[in-house]
C-alpha cells in the first residue's frame, strides 16, 4: 500500500499548511474538507484536510491522530473559496476554515503510571506539592484529572510545571481524550411492539393491569411512533411502570436524533401579494440569467418600500424550480424575526437561519441539515457566507452597502466581495440590494461589470413622505409654512423636557 499525506490547515494566526502523514488504518477515510487531530509540539490540535498526495518532500513528518468526520464538512467549493479569501485580505487560511465550524477539543488527562510507587520514593525534592497531586488519587489508581481539575483541587496555580516534572519521572502518565464540544440532540421515542388487533389477548396473556400502562399502550395502538417524555407525562405514567412494559415486549424504545432550530417568534397574516410592472421587469431579468446558468450579477437599486423583498423571494422561487438552492445574507440588525417568517412561510422548512447569536447546538445541527440536504436556502449574516450549500443558483446582499458586511477581527475581509466570488465559482446570479448602494457597485454598474435594475416606486399605494427643505436661519423672518414648523418643534421639546 502506497504512503499517504495530507495537507492540514490549522486555527492558529500562520498563513501556511502543514503536512502530516496518514496512518494505514485511516487510509480509506482521509478526505479532502473533514477534520482531524494532529500532533502540534505538545499540543494536539484540530486540522482541516486542505489536499491529500502520495509522496511528500518534507521530513520528519508526523502521523495525524485521527479524524474526526464521518463525511467532509467542506466542499471543495467551500476550500477554493477560502483560499482565495486568504489570498486576496492576506488572512491565515486556518483561520478562514475554521471560522463557521464547531470546534472539537483534546483534553489530556493524567493517570498513575504502573510503577508510581517506586519512581515517587526515588524523588529528588521534598515540596510537599508533589504529595498533594499523589494524594488526589488514593481513593483508586485508576482515577485520572486534568490540568484545571487539579489545579482546582489543591487550589494552587500553574500546575503544569508539578505534572511535567511527575511525567519526567515516571510517576504520572498523559492519557487524550477527545470530546466533541457540541454533541448531537437525541430523544427517546416509543412505538407499540404487536398488531393492536390483538390488544385485549396480549394486556391478558401479560397480566397488563395497570390502568396508566394500559392507557399508554391504548394511546400507542394507533401505529405513531410518539416521544417518550412527553407521552410519559400525558399518561401520567413512570419510568419503571414503561420499563415493564418493554421488558415483556410491548413497546419498544429508541433513541433518535432530533434538529435543534429557532424558534419563530412572529406571525402575520398571510398576504396575496401581486408584483408591480417594475418588480416583473427585474424579476425577469434575473429568472433568464438563472435558466442561463451563466453568472450575472445584479445591482437592484430600490427605494425603501419598493418591494425588493419580493423581488428576491420571487427570484428564490425560480432557482428552486430547476434544482438549486439559494444564499440570502443581510446586516445583522436586519435579520429579524419578520424577515425569517416571510421566508419561512413562503419555503417552509427549506429555509435554514445562520448568524452570530445562535448557540453551538443549533449552529451544529444547521449545518448537518445543508450537508444533508435538507436546507435549500439559508438566510443569515456575514458568517453565513460559509454555509456548505451545493449548487448555488442564486446568491442576495440585501443592503449591499451596510459595513457590518466587512469583518475587522480575527481575519478581515468583505462578505459582499467575497459573495460575488462565490457566485462565479458557481455560475450563479448575484443580486446586490440597496436603496443607498456603495459607490463601488454603482461604478461597477458604470463600467459594466453589473447590471443596473431599479425600482422607483413604491410597492404599495402608500405616497412616499413629503420633503420639504426649511432655511433654518430664517427663523425671524418666517413664512406660515416656516411657522407651523416651529411651532411643531417647539410642541416636541416641550413633551421630552416635561418627562
Amino acid at each position: 500500500m502506497k504512503n499517504l499525506y495530507v495537507n492540514i490547515a490549522l486555527n492558529i494566526p500562520i498563513n501556511k499548511l502543514f503536512t502530516y502523514s496518514v496512518p494505514k488504518k485511516y487510509h480509506k477515510e482521509a478526505e479532502i474538507g473533514k477534520r482531524v487531530f494532529v500532533p502540534f509540539g505538545k499540543k494536539t490540535l484540530t486540522g482541516i484536510i486542505v489536499s491529500v498526495q502520495e509522496s511528500s518532500d518534507v521530513k520528519n513528518i508526523k502521523e495525524i491522530k485521527k479524524i474526526i468526520d464521518s463525511k467532509s464538512i467542506y466542499t471543495d467549493e467551500m476550500i477554493l473559496l477560502s483560499e482565495w479569501i486568504s489570498r486576496y485580505y492576506l488572512s491565515p487560511i486556518g483561520r478562514v476554515l475554521f471560522s463557521s465550524i464547531n470546534k472539537e477539543k483534546v483534553d489530556t488527562y493524567y493517570t498513575l503510571s504502573e510503577n508510581y510507587k517506586n519512581n515517587f520514593d526515588k524523588l529528588d525534592t521534598k515540596d510537599d506539592i508533589y504529595s498533594e497531586i499523589l494524594n488526589l488519587y488514593k481513593d483508586s489508581s485508576n482515577r485520572k484529572f486534568t490540568c484545571s481539575q487539579i489545579e482546582k483541587r489543591l487550589k494552587i496555580k500553574n500546575a503544569v510545571k508539578y505534572i511535567e516534572y511527575l511525567i519526567d519521572k515516571g510517576v504520572l502518565g498523559g492519557l487524550q481524550i477527545f470530546d466533541k464540544q457540541v454533541k448531537e440532540k437525541t430523544e427517546k421515542k416509543v412505538k407499540i411492539s404487536f398488531n393492536p388487533e390483538d390488544f385485549d389477548i396480549i394486556c391478558k396473556e401479560n397480566k397488563v393491569k395497570s390502568v396508566r400502562q394500559i392507557e399508554f399502550l391504548t394511546k400507542l395502538s394507533d401505529k405513531k411512533i410518539y416521544s417518550l417524555s412527553e407521552l410519559s407525562k400525558l399518561i401520567g405514567i413512570t419510568s419503571p411502570s414503561v420499563n415493564l412494559l418493554c421488558k415483556k415486549k410491548l413497546v419498544s424504545i429508541e433513541e433518535v436524533r432530533v434538529m435543534r432550530e429557532q424558534e419563530d417568534i412572529y406571525s402575520e397574516d398571510s398576504k396575496n401579494i401581486i408584483l408591480n410592472e417594475e418588480q416583473q421587469i427585474c424579476l425577469s431579468e434575473i429568472s433568464s440569467s438563472v435558466d442561463k446558468n451563466i453568472f450575472s450579477p445584479f445591482l437592484l437599486l430600490g427605494i425603501t418600500g419598493s418591494g425588493k423583498t419580493e423581488v428576491y423571494i420571487n427570484a428564490i422561487e425560480k432557482v428552486l424550480s430547476v434544482g438549486k438552492t439559494a444564499l440570502v445574507l443581510v446586516p445583522e440588525t436586519s435579520l429579524t424575526p419578520q424577515l425569517v417568517y416571510r421566508f419561512r412561510k413562503r419555503f417552509g422548512k427549506n429555509v435554514g437561519v445562520i448568524h452570530g447569536k445562535i448557540s453551538e447546538g443549533v449552529r451544529y445541527d444547521t449545518y448537518y441539515q445543508i450537508l444533508n440536504g435538507d436546507y435549500k436556502i439559508i438566510v443569515g449574516s456575514r458568517s453565513a457566507l460559509f454555509a456548505p450549500l451545493r449548487n448555488i443558483g442564486i446568491i442576495i446582499v440585501d443592503e449591499e452597502h451596510d459595513s457590518s458586511y466587512k469583518q475587522e477581527y480575527n481575519f478581515k475581509y468583505n462578505s459582499r466581495d467575497a459573495s460575488v466570488v462565490r457566485a462565479k465559482m458557481n455560475n450563479a446570479v448575484i443580486v446586490l440590494g440597496s436603496a443607498t448602494p456603495s459607490l463601488e457597485s454603482y461604478y461597477n454598474c458604470e463600467i459594466g461589470k453589473y447590471k443596473l435594475l431599479e425600482l422607483t416606486k413604491r410597492a404599495s399605494s402608500i405616497n412616499p413622505p413629503q420633503i420639504k427643505i426649511v432655511d433654518l436661519k430664517s427663523k425671524q423672518e418666517t413664512g406660515d409654512e416656516q411657522k407651523d414648523f416651529f411651532q411643531y418643534i417647539d410642541k416636541v421639546k416641550v413633551k421630552f423636557l416635561s418627562k
